[in-house]
């Protein structure tokens, strides 16, 4: 601590005395060298030669120009037949054919011969097949392919093929939907409505619209009109009143003109019931002891199935009626609860085989999905034996849904205690 004190001491006689302090020197320090500040170096202003740019715009003209007589040149060229290549640029297509697949490529077609110097050929080779029938069978292919070969054709030249434009028009970006929650629409809403406020002020302020009247009520009556108020109250009250029935009269015709017709109200409700069923068709299958009496369950069971849209078919046999119906997910949610809550059936007494009157029931035999519908709008068909309800049912390829629910009608009176 005495050593430290001393120092400051020393430090600060030297600021008195205006002395600078001595640096401490560093053992990798070279006194010998000048030490230079790192600066940077001025950039002067360079300026652009006169004439660039035309120089520019007029190499990028004369190669257009270039570039047309070129193609001009080429035209003549194939149609004259100047050129070798010519005969491969005129078999290439200007717009390639991706969805046919040629039977010869362009650059083959040259090589191969055609049907009359094929036949020529053969006409002259013909005095020399019986030298040819020692050939071995394994170079047969190859002789074949040799013979429809133009080796006239084949010279050590490159061909390249044709360089087509890209298309001038761009590809037309596609964005990905997306979906606010709720949220966020209130907020944008909110923005929306705010900038639409400031538009309509800045409007006002510049003259550019009136400025709309006070939203006036018996409450900010005296607050929003002072001393008016006070000078004629009575004709200041009728004023109010008279708009305030002017925008209940606007209100009310502004929800007259949003509201849907009768017709566009059916289609909504349609269209909100209605379902996809193309990937999977969902079936169920009740079985109804006995339809026969029940006018009732009858007609909720008809005109329901209609009003849902969905398809099946109602068998009535005795002892067991079977009924079928196709639709989507929430149309057989709706119907369900239509047939094992809604309707009671246990208030409507039938007979049994003995004669005695016994409560009618409803069960769900099975419920699933299938590939595709297999009966059109739902009918009630009346099966007096068991073999006609079933050849009905497998008309429509769809016999075990008789097979699964009589026979859980038969069993269902084992089964009783």
């Amino acid at each position: 601590m005495a050593n430290i004190r001393a120092k400051r001491r020393e430090e600060f006689r030297l600021q008195l005395s205006g002395a600078p302090a001595p640096e401490p020197a560093a053992a990798w320090h070279d006194s010998r060298l000048a030490a230079r500040l790192p600066a940077r170096a001025r950039r002067p202003l360079r300026f652009h030669e006169p004439g660039k740019f035309v120089q520019m715009g007029d190499r990028l003209r004369m190669k257009a120009q270039l570039e047309k007589l070129q193609n001009e040149i080429s035209q003549i060229a194939r149609k004259t037949g100047i050129s070798s290549a010519t005969k491969l640029a005129l078999l290439a297509a200007d717009t390639p054919d991706c969805d046919r697949v040629p039977d010869i490529e362009w650059w083959d077609s040259v090589i191969l011969m055609t049907a009359e110097e094929r036949q020529a050929r053969r006409a002259a080779g013909a005095a020399d097949a019986a030298d040819a029938a020692d050939v071995d069978a394994c170079h047969l292919g190859a002789a074949d392919i040799v013979d429809n070969l133009n080796l006239a054709a084949i010279t050590n030249l490159v061909e390249h093929p044709q360089q087509l434009r890209p298309p001038t028009e761009p590809l037309k970006p596609t964005y990905m939907p997306v979906f606010l929650t709720k949220k966020e629409r209130k907020k944008l809403r909110r923005q929306s409505r705010r900038e639409a406020w400031k538009e309509e002020q800045e409007k006002v302020r510049l003259g550019l619209e009136a400025p709309p009247e006070p939203k006036l009520r018996i409450s900010n009556l005296m607050r929003a009109l002072g001393t008016e108020a006070v000078q004629d109250p009575t004709a200041i009250e009728a004023k109010v009143r008279e708009q305030i029935a002017r925008r209940q009269k606007t209100h009310l015709e502004a929800n007259k003109a949003r509201a849907l017709t009768k017709d566009q109200k059916r289609e909504k409700v349609d269209r909100k019931i209605r379902e996809d069923t193309s990937i999977g068709v969902h079936v169920a299958v009740y079985r109804v002891k006995d339809l026969f009496e029940c006018a009732s369950a009858k007609f909720k069971v008809e005109a329901n199935a209609q009003q849902l849209h969905m398809t099946g078919s109602v068998v009535l046999h005795r002892g067991c009626c079977v009924v079928v119906v196709e639709g989507g997910p929430r149309q057989h949610a709706k119907y369900k609860r239509l047939m094992l809550h809604r309707i009671k059936w246990e208030e409507d007494l039938i007979k049994d085989t003995d004669g005695n009157e016994v409560p009618n029931t409803c069960s769900l035999v099975w419920e699933g999905t299938v590939k595709q519908r297999a009966f059109g709008d739902i009918k009630f068909k009346v099966m007096p034996t068991e073999k006609q309800a079933r050849e009905h049912f497998q008309k429509h390829r769809v016999e075990q849904y008789w097979d699964l629910a009589y026979s859980g009608a038969v069993l269902a009176p084992a089964q009783e205690p």
